[in-house]
């Protein structure tokens, strides 16, 4: 019915998260944008439209996001500064964007889990509020159903998921009930398969 987005992060339990200004490197401001395109300056957003000269380097981007400068320069027979280009352009007008999948076990988290919480529905903003700012969350949503609030956790060890679930959760009076249903193998990530721990290409 409602996620809950925290800091806005989706999940910060490195050790070393990145410094504010590290984060506002990668994030673009809301104002309007420009670029400059065969000697005009015009506005991102109208320059970031797809188009059907696009379509080799969006068919490569959707065989391997990960591809380099080089290697869609190599499959789209462009040039290196006109895929560079246009990925900016594109990347600027909101037309293509960056996800990532990370293979947890392959940085030590070995603990993810499913929490299934019932919550007293007058504090359930609150509290799903609360639960999506902790490191540890993925993911946090008011459901419908028995549960009230879904929060996906990834932590490193089992003793790890066993802190969060009694010195966090169990902190939180407007929860009546919590089931935690721990992921003892992963076979997929959000868009990528898993085989032996590592991010499996599509």
């Amino acid at each position: 019915m409602h996620m809950y987005l925290g800091s806005g992060s989706k999940w910060l339990a490195f050790d070393d998260p990145l410094t504010d200004d590290q984060l506002a490197l990668l994030h673009t401001s809301g104002q309007q944008q420009r670029a400059t395109i065969g000697g005009a300056v015009q506005d991102a957003r109208s320059a970031g439209v797809p188009h059907e000269q696009d379509e080799p380097l969006l068919a490569e981007l959707a065989l391997d996001g990960r591809a380099g400068v080089v290697e869609l320069a190599r499959a789209c027979g462009w040039s290196k500064s006109r895929v560079s280009a246009r990925l900016e352009e594109l990347l600027a007008a909101g037309a293509l964007r960056i996800a990532v999948d990370l293979a947890y076990p392959r940085f030590g988290f070995h603990s993810p889990a499913y929490l299934w919480l019932t919550v007293a529905p007058g504090r359930l903003n609150a509290t799903g509020e609360v639960l999506s700012a902790y490191p540890e969350t993925t993911f946090a949503a008011a459901v419908t159903g028995s549960a009230d609030l879904l929060v996906t956790v990834t932590c490193r060890t089992m003793d790890d998921l066993y802190s969060y679930v009694t010195t966090k959760v169990g902190a939180l009076d407007a929860v009546r009930q919590v089931d935690v249903v721990p992921v003892l193998r992963r076979v997929k990530q959000a868009g990528t398969r898993l085989h032996d721990g590592h991010l499996a290409p599509a």
